[in-house]
């Protein structure tokens, strides 16, 4: 079989995971970033609750290895997931920041909520600035804090496959409320590791074609969002539109596309929120 076919039968089995965040209870609200007008330290701390349902051949769990998604044992390469995994998981969004009342300048450490539903199990720690009219701008470090275990080799057959740690490292910039509106532009980088990346090593192949399998490398991610919200703020609801491009390591692995979500939050009352 040539290479070129070859890829084309490996790019098959390597569907990503389709992940469906439930309904979240939290407290607080977090559409826009607002900074304090006097300086020091700010923050929140959001807890709730949500479903999750996973249905993959790639992932072994996530939160840690708390929640099992793939089966350790598969018969077929051409066998789909028996079945969405997932449950009940704990949801926590907290940040800590500190204020430069001259500046308008903001230090900031915690996670985002949309990153976490998204299973993006990273931590940022980063700076704000007021432009005033223009907006704010920023950028942060990312890095994860939360594992995500993937199957060492997902292509093992007959046989109980081994997990791994899965990494994701970089960096996010953005422009948000641009001209006093609820538009948003946003980059984010993520370098993608795998601790032991043996993809393919059962299957009868070269080097060169295990290469091919490579799930490791960089994700470029642009994004563009707008804040709708009701004059109470009750309703908020945020489009957002992304391209990504995924140049992993692998050929097979890699690709580019673009992606819509909305994310709603509905305010309750001052304590509870549903997102």
């Amino acid at each position: 079989m040539g290479a070129t076919n070859l890829t084309k039968q490996l790019t098959k089995y390597s569907g990503l995971a389709a992940l469906a965040a439930g309904l979240t209870l939290a407290t607080a609200t977090q559409a826009a970033v607002i900074i304090p007008q006097k300086g020091g330290f700010s923050g929140y701390v959001n807890l709730g609750a949500g479903g999750i349902s996973v249905k993959s051949n790639m992932l072994a769990s996530i939160l840690s290895g708390k929640i099992d998604i793939g089966d350790k044992e598969i018969g077929s390469l051409n066998d789909s997931p028996n079945s969405s995994e997932g449950g009940a998981i704990p949801v926590i969004n907290f940040e800590l920041s500190y204020t430069f009342e001259s500046t308008r300048t903001q230090l900031h450490i915690g996670n985002l909520l949309e990153d976490y539903l998204s299973m993006d199990m990273t931590t940022i720690a980063g700076v704000r600035q007021d432009v005033g009219r223009a907006g704010l701008i920023g950028a942060s470090y990312r890095a994860t804090t939360v594992q995500t275990e993937v199957w060492q080799d997902p292509y093992l057959t007959d046989a109980k496959r081994k997990d791994t740690d899965r990494t994701n490292e970089g960096f996010r910039v953005f422009w948000q409320q641009f001209m006093s509106s609820g538009l948003e532009f946003r980059y984010t980088y993520s370098e993608i590791d795998i601790d032991d990346e043996l993809s393919g090593q059962s299957l009868a192949l070269t080097p060169a074609q295990r290469q091919l399998l490579d799930r490791q490398g960089d994700i470029d991610n642009f994004a563009l969002l707008y804040e709708f919200s009701s004059d109470d703020r009750k309703h908020i609801v945020e489009p957002q539109l992304a391209y990504i491009d995924r140049d992993l390591d692998g050929n097979a692995m890699a690709n580019d596309g673009v992606r819509a979500s909305v994310n709603y939050i509905y305010q309750h009352d001052d304590h509870w929120r549903w997102v």
